[in-house]
């Protein structure tokens, strides 16, 4: 507080300084012998005055546009907010209450509707198979494409260019042009509704994004740790595993 006061006076104490010697330029004029170093003075004086209302100024910039930025992010999380909260609040109620009044609150908590739901709704075993199918295929898909990313970006191998553009076409197929064919080799290898074969689909579906972006990140990685690695007797695994999977924590 005392070092904030020290600076407010200081700067009132310049003011009144540039102020007094505005006055004394308009009204007296400057003889021969004006001392020239009164007038850097006053010329520094000016300068730093200048400096200081483009900080103010600068600061009550900076501000209004934290403001506004609050205000965008506050409005954008009310409007997804307001859909969450008005779906718990229909799980606690009955068919009547939100036939009544859908957008109020349940005047008493039913409890049984969300065990109802989870066991004659079947909510227990889909939410199972969620997990059943989620876990593996993120699993997969972090390590094959991280493998896969060290590979095409820091290995060097005859078609490596080639193969990997043949990953990437899997961005301009669209799931529903090749669900037809997917289906009969899912058929053909025994694996329709088994969860195996939707693990094994869905993680190929998430191979060309995940490939793209590892080696997108092992190519801002500097050539000289892999060879490094390679002169100090690492393999290729173990350069990987060692030094470039923990550098691709971010990507990861």
């Amino acid at each position: 507080e005392l070092w904030g006061i020290a600076d407010w006076t200081a700067d009132d104490a310049r003011r009144t300084r540039y102020d007094r010697t505005l006055a004394d330029s308009s009204s007296v004029v400057p003889t021969e012998g004006y001392s020239e170093r009164s007038s850097m003075v006053s010329t520094e004086d000016q300068n730093e005055l200048r400096q200081n209302n483009w900080i103010e100024k600068l600061n009550r910039n900076s501000i209004l546009i934290n403001v506004g930025k609050y205000t965008v992010a506050i409005l954008f999380l009310i409007i997804s907010i307001i859909p969450f909260i008005w779906i718990w609040s229909s799980a606690f109620k009955t068919n009547m209450e939100i036939s009544e009044n859908p957008f109020s609150l349940p005047k008493k908590l039913h409890i049984e509707n969300i065990s109802e739901v989870w066991y004659k709704g079947h909510f227990n075993i889909y939410f199972t198979n969620s997990l059943i199918v989620t876990i593996p295929n993120v699993i997969l898909v972090v390590f094959l494409s991280s493998i896969a990313g060290f590979a095409f970006s820091k290995m060097k191998f005859i078609g490596r260019d080639i193969l990997f553009y043949m990953f990437i076409l899997g961005f301009t197929i669209p799931v529903q042009a090749i669900i037809i064919s997917l289906f009969y080799d899912f058929q053909n290898y025994g694996l329709i509704n088994k969860l195996s074969g939707l693990i094994l689909a869905e993680t190929g579906i998430g191979l060309p994004f995940g490939i793209f972006l590892m080696r997108s990140f092992f190519m801002n990685l500097p050539n000289e740790i892999y060879d490094a690695a390679k002169i100090d007797g690492c393999s290729n695994f173990r350069a990987f595993y060692s030094i470039f999977l923990p550098l691709a924590k971010p990507a990861v």
